[in-house]
């Protein structure tokens, strides 16, 4: 195993715990070391199969960060986003904005 990948991998575990114990600050953190290590990383550091799971965990993560993203924002009552195939914000014009308690 090659030292980017662990250091990539341990990384996305850290994001996922972080992401599962809605740790934003913690996220935040973990994204400026993520950007250094895959800026880092020379195309032949890692193998196509670990490139591969490295990609697999990540979009796992992904979709965790955007449930925590949604679940704060309804928390907050700001009008929830979805996301379309790309990735990108698609807001539904005809949903209501979301009202807190209060």
């Amino acid at each position: 195993m090659s030292e980017p990948f662990r250091e990539l991998w341990e990384l996305l575990e850290r994001e996922q715990h972080a992401a599962r114990n809605a740790d934003v600050n913690a996220l935040m953190d973990l994204q400026l070391s993520k950007r250094q290590i895959i800026s880092s990383m020379a195309a032949n550091d890692v193998t196509p199969p670990q490139r591969e799971a490295l990609t697999e965990r990540a979009a796992a993560n992904v979709v965790l960060i955007r449930q925590l993203v949604g679940l704060l924002r309804g928390a907050a009552g700001v009008q929830t986003s979805t996301y379309g195939r790309q990735g990108t914000a698609q807001r539904d014009a005809d949903a209501p904005l979301l009202r807190g308690r209060g």
